[in-house]
């Protein structure tokens, strides 16, 4: 089983880090960044 994407919260931010580990597993880049202030509106 292998995964693409890696999802980190962040702790301060409130924000949801999206981390691409396949391209490069030994040097992960951030793919997306979901605004903390963009989830709340959801709820």
């Amino acid at each position: 089983m292998s995964r693409k994407y890696l999802l980190v919260p962040g702790v301060r931010s409130n924000n949801i880090y999206v981390v691409d580990t396949a391209s490069n597993p030994r040097a992960p880049k951030i793919h997306k960044v979901v605004d903390g202030s963009e989830i709340k509106k959801k709820n």
